[in-house]
């Protein structure tokens, strides 16, 4: 069996496939004691909804933490790209807290409370689902991190709370315990857990060069049985005067492969006529 879990200031944590397979390194793990972090790569095919796992050894002495999670190049393109996606407290006193935290059950909005955290990338998603969100592009790596920070003396667990967008998330409740790793005096957490998911230099749209438009926007959407590239061409015309929208699809085949062979390049193409 492969490796799957980081192990580092005796604390384990680990990524899990929502049907509960357990994901494996692609890299081994690197520590840099400098920020306190270790890390690794995850190959990820696209669309993998994954859930965070973490726990404090047995062979070490229970601790007391807030811990957080941020989701970086997530599904939703939001405001800030670094987002954080869950908050949780482990209390020294209350054993469970130690032997397992989950970011199931636990994810802020935008994000399902009890849902699965994915790899923000276009291709990754239906074109239907692209008209409604905003996403990141192609090539945008994604990340996951968990920060723990030490708590002294009582613990305030996190509180669901309802922001005025009607969103809701977890109040971290930090400025309502001494935090010793506390950020608000520059300090770093006192360990910190990435996982990485980068985009192979190779995963990029092989648009032909005899499609062109003034304005054009590329979508990928994956496809179960595709075996070569697939390029799909929409194009919608809007003719002046009387409101008018006519749509043609055209489907071109390659023998070269694509990167991601399941994932069809498909172009939506807007122009204007005369009426």
């Amino acid at each position: 069996m492969g490796t799957y879990k980081l192990n580092y200031r005796g604390f384990e944590v680990w990524l899990k496939h929502y049907k509960g397979e357990c994901l494996q390194f692609s890299t081994q793990p690197q520590i840099d004691e400098d920020s306190q972090t270790i890390s690794a790569s995850i190959q990820l095919e696209p669309k993998t909804p994954f859930v965070l796992f973490w726990r404090r050894k047995a062979s070490y002495s229970p601790v007391s933490a807030l811990c957080q999670v941020f989701l970086k190049n997530g599904c939703f393109k939001l405001d800030n790209d670094d987002v954080c996606a869950a908050s949780l407290v482990m209390d020294k006193t209350r054993r469970r807290t130690q032997d397992s935290r989950t970011t199931y059950g636990n994810l802020n909005a935008p994000y399902k409370r009890k849902g699965s955290m994915k790899a923000g990338r276009m291709c990754d998603y239906p074109v239907k689902t692209l008209e409604n969100l905003e996403l990141n592009a192609p090539d945008s790596s994604s990340s996951v991190r968990l920060e723990i920070r030490r708590i002294r003396g009582e613990v305030i667990a996190p509180e669901w709370v309802t922001d005025p967008d009607m969103q809701e998330f977890k109040r971290s409740n930090a400025d309502q315990m001494d935090i010793i790793d506390d950020e608000q005096k520059n300090m770093l957490p006192f360990a910190t857990f990435i996982f990485e998911f980068p985009i192979p230099s190779d995963n990029r749209a092989n648009i032909p060069l005899t499609i062109s438009s003034a304005a054009e926007t590329i979508h990928s959407k994956p496809s179960r049985s595709a075996t070569k590239a697939h390029v799909m061409i929409l194009r919608r015309t809007q003719k002046k005067g009387p409101k008018h929208t006519s749509s043609s699809v055209h489907n071109v085949s390659s023998d070269e492969p694509y990167p991601t062979p399941s994932s069809p390049i498909i172009i939506e193409i807007d122009s204007d006529e005369e009426g």
